[in-house]
């Protein structure tokens, strides 16, 4: 057992239980999401794992705000599991594609835990990766402090384009990947973004969606 283990004992983050952050108790009684969006017709697919709510809103919440690598990995093996169970097939030529933070919050957290969650995805399902297509130009306010108006003038032209990789993505599928979706805000701020410059297909892959 590591060391770690024995000075700050595991406990699930819902329910208490020794032994993990996310049990598998707690984990059923998450609803998975099959829900989709439709929000904009550019996007060729959409796919959302869970509902945000439980023991995967509170792990996604220890990563943003708790600095907690440990919960990244068991997060990791969950949406891995997951994936598999539901025969999601990323096409062979993706390249996904996490949406960024400012260097600000990374370098207060850290990391960035969609970076930190979509390398381990990229890995296991053997397809490209790319963290520094999209940069974030400015820090914004969390958008869960925010609403659904203010959501989108807070990320209103905070994305651009890294040149020297967007020239070389053509025949590419990008996969969009964050880990919460609200209002969808976010994502279509960096769709918008992307088509600028990029007429190939764009796929969505969300953690939990509200």
């Amino acid at each position: 057992m590591p060391i770690l283990d024995l000075i700050y004992p595991k406990k699930c983050l819902e329910c208490n239980r020794s032994g993990k952050y996310i049990c598998g108790w707690c984990l059923r009684k998450v609803p998975e999401n099959y829900t989709s969006f439709h929000f904009d017709k550019k996007f060729q697919k959409e796919i959302y794992l869970w509902h945000y709510t439980g023991v995967i809103r509170k792990a996604i919440i220890s990563l943003k705000y708790k600095f907690a690598r440990q919960v990244a990995r068991e997060l990791n093996s969950k949406i891995i599991s997951l994936l598999k169970k539901r025969k999601i097939i990323f096409p062979r030529n993706s390249v996904l594609v996490p949406i960024p933070t400012s260097f600000q919050r990374k370098n207060w957290r850290g990391f960035n835990q969609t970076e930190l969650i979509g390398r381990v995805i990229a890995a296991k399902f053997k397809i490209g990766f790319e963290p520094n297509l999209l940069l974030k130009k400015h820090n914004t306010s969390p958008q869960t402090q925010l609403t659904k108006g203010k959501r989108i003038i807070n990320l209103n032209h905070c994305f651009e384009l890294n040149p020297d990789i967007i020239n070389n993505m053509s025949e590419k599928t990008i996969i969009l990947f964050d880990d919460v979706l609200t209002t969808g805000s976010t994502i279509l701020e960096a769709e918008r973004v992307l088509s600028k410059s990029y007429n190939g297909k764009i796929q969505i892959l969300i953690l939990a969606s509200q």
